[in-house]
């Protein structure tokens, strides 16, 4: 346990700072992959015919979205408005206005992820879409294949080593927003058998805050851990054929 928050409880998911570091890997990747095929030289048979410019103009699609990739990760990591307009020359107003909708479209996104099974599922990232320890691997693969002498970073998995799992206070929250999406997304009677598993793993995070608490504090957590067992029991119950 660190000096402010108890160590992440097993299975716990990566923080929203982790997932948008993992959706600037993964455009950065697809940018950087882009335009490694314009380094070779010499012209198509036949000439260009304004394929090179299209390629290019792809090229610029693909940096604007790791531009908004990395507002969204410094907008997670605590980088205000105001020093965001700065590094980018604008004034504060202007960048709220502009990639303000950005991190809220994230934000949205992220949501809708935390409940799998949703038919709207395909419109998500694939950084959203695939598991994150899925999509993490592939950029580990990706940078080291990639790597060249003098690269700051070492290591076999130079990407997933640096992601930083919720602890157990800020998974708490994550579950009741898995829980409002639960309900948004089955017009407020979600099934027993999509809620139990959270009850238990509320039940799982207060017995771990429990363990490490202070006498003042461990009671609390352990009769919320009870509180969310008997929970869980009650929908399994329901969920249960007759």
């Amino acid at each position: 346990m660190s000096d402010l928050w108890p160590d992440p409880v097993a299975g716990a998911p990566y923080t929203s700072l982790s997932l948008a570091h993992l959706a600037l890997g993964s455009v950065a990747r697809e940018a950087s992959d882009f335009a490694r095929g314009l380094v070779p030289t010499g012209a198509r048979r036949g000439g260009y015919d304004g394929a090179l410019l299209a390629d290019a103009l792809r090229i610029a699609e693909l940096a604007e979205q790791v531009l908004a990739a990395a507002v969204v990760v410094e907008r997670e990591d605590g980088t205000t408005w105001e020093e965001i307009g700065a590094v980018l020359g604008v004034t504060r107003s202007s960048a709220h206005k502009r990639w303000q909708p950005v991190t809220q479209r994230w934000n949205e996104q992220m949501e809708r992820a935390a409940v799998r099974g949703r038919v709207d599922d395909e419109a998500l990232p694939e950084v959203l879409a695939d598991p994150p320890e899925q999509v993490a691997r592939r950029l580990d693969e990706w940078a080291v294949r990639h790597r060249e002498p003098g690269d700051p970073v070492a290591g076999e998995h130079p990407v997933s080593d640096a992601l930083e799992r919720m602890n157990p206070l800020r998974e708490l929250l994550h579950l009741d927003g898995v829980r409002r999406q639960l309900w948004a997304s089955y017009e407020g009677a979600p099934l027993p058998a999509m809620l139990a598993p959270l009850a238990e793993r509320e039940a799982e995070l207060e017995e771990a805050l429990a363990a490490s608490a202070g006498p003042g504090e461990a009671g609390e957590h352990a009769a919320a851990a009870a509180k969310a067992r008997a929970y869980a029991a009650q929908l399994r119950g329901q969920a249960t054929p007759n």
